[in-house]
This record gives structure tokens, sequence and C-alpha cells, in this order.
């Protein structure tokens, strides 16, 4: 059995960083969700989409240079991406629930109903509740 060759070590060191700080940026960027943090929602996107880049990157770089991971690493690995893919999940589904709420709210500033629209016996949609502009009186 051959020693791994010092540039695949710190290629698969890399690997687990960039990891661990996806896996800190996605927290942050829940937390910025949670306290409507515009500013660091904006910031935890820029370093996530940084970090996602580096990680292709790296991933590449072991891959060109020969390297294969024994199983216990590719284990760890594997759980790591597993867990930024299940944060990155929550994090979206958190961002449509605060679209779906932004929406609600504008269109009950604008007069709308918060009722399904529903057809009527001439097989027309019912606007009895139709919104109007904000501003408008």
């Amino acid at each position: 059995m051959s020693a791994t060759p010092p540039a695949l070590d710190g290629l698969r060191e890399q690997l687990g960083s960039l990891l661990d700080e996806l896996t800190e940026v996605l927290a942050e960027e829940l937390k910025a969700l949670r306290q409507r943090d515009s500013e660091g929602l904006e910031a935890a996107a820029a370093r996530k989409l940084e970090l996602v880049t580096a990680l292709e990157t790296a991933t590449g770089n072991y891959c060109r240079a020969g390297g294969k991971l024994d199983r216990q690493t590719l284990g760890k690995l594997e759980r790591q991406a597993k867990a930024c893919a299940q944060a990155n999940r929550v994090n979206g589904g958190a961002i449509e629930l605060n679209r779906n709420m932004a929406g609600r709210l504008l269109e009950t500033l604008r007069g709308g109903t918060r009722t399904q629209a529903t057809y009527g016996a001439n097989g027309r949609l019912s606007r009895s509740g139709a919104g109007r502009p904000v501003g408008l009186a």
C-alpha cells in the first residue's frame, strides 16, 4: 500500500473544511431568515455561492490528481454533504414561506381576499373581493 501524496491530503482536508464552513453559513442564513435580516441573508447567500464554487473546484482538483477516498473518509464527507443539502432545503422552505407571507400581506393591503377564487353558476370567476392598488382609497 503506497502513502498518499501530501497534495492529496491537503485537498481532502480542504473538502472537509469547505463542507464545515458551508454548514456554518447555512446556519447563519437560517438565522438571518428568522430575524428578517436582509443584509445578513445577502451576505450568507454570497458566501454560500463562493463555498459551492470552491467545493466544485476542490473536488475537480482532487479527482484530477488521482485521489481516491477510503470508505471512512468518503462516508464522513457524504454525511457532511447530505447535512448541507438538508439545511439548504430547510432554508429554501423558509424563503418560500416568507415569500408567500409577503404576497398575502400585499394582497390584503390591496384589498384582496384571502379566499380561493371560485366559479359561479355561469362558469365565471367570482370577483367580489377584487383588490385595489395600494394607496388608492
